[in-house]
């Protein structure tokens, strides 16, 4: 929580300047993302999925702080084995996601409207729509309902409408947890390539 408090106050600062002294954008996002899991217990596999959903960048053109806030619907794949016994599981859990970053762009002296760079960082919170299952007689475990992840990104602007990004998700919790004390709980990070299309 009290890495969330900061980029809210900034981001009630930022919405009450004057629009003059800012730029509010809208657009649809989407891309490919790649879960990245890791336990102590469990040998885990990268495993592809998929995101989309809006985005909203709120910026202060002189300085290059802004903050961007997204709403997505994302698909990741996790799949384990247990090396006790071989027993393999695969399936996809559906997140609904809402990124807030506190940005920066790179405003370039005469191509700034071809090309920004911009580096980004906040925390994300995924709500898990569906559980992970498998066919074990005894899978005495769940799916975290609420994960939080802090967001590093980075990506460009180009033509002042297309924004096309890379960030990685730092897992900030379990995405599952058994209740076998003697197994590793999993966590999943996640790499994410997309694009964002601002009207």
């Amino acid at each position: 929580m009290k890495r969330i408090i900061p980029l809210l106050l900034l981001f009630c600062v930022l919405s009450v300047m004057p629009a003059r002294a800012k730029v509010l954008r809208f657009g649809l996002t989407g891309g490919i993302n790649v879960t990245k899991p890791s336990g102590d217990h469990w040998k885990a596999d990268n495993e592809n999925g998929w995101y989309a959903g809006v985005k909203t960048k709120i910026s202060m053109p002189v300085v290059g702080l802004g903050l961007d806030l997204g709403v997505t619907y994302s698909m990741e794949k996790v799949s384990i084995t247990d090396p006790d016994n071989g027993l393999e599981a695969k399936d996809k859990i559906y997140y609904v996601s809402v990124p807030l970053n506190l940005r920066y762009d790179l405003s370039l002296p005469a191509i700034g409207y071809i090309l920004t760079p911009y580096i980004a960082l906040g925390p994300q919170l995924n709500y898990a729509c569906n559980d992970f299952k498998t066919d074990w007689e005894n899978d005495s475990f769940s799916t975290k309902r609420m994960l939080w992840r802090l967001n590093l990104g980075a990506g460009a602007m180009l033509f002042n409408h297309l924004e096309v990004g890379y960030r990685y998700g730092i897992p900030l919790g379990n995405t599952i947890e058994w209740k076998d004390m003697e197994k590793s709980n999993l966590e999943s990070g996640i790499h994410q390539i997309g694009l964002t299309y601002y009207f």
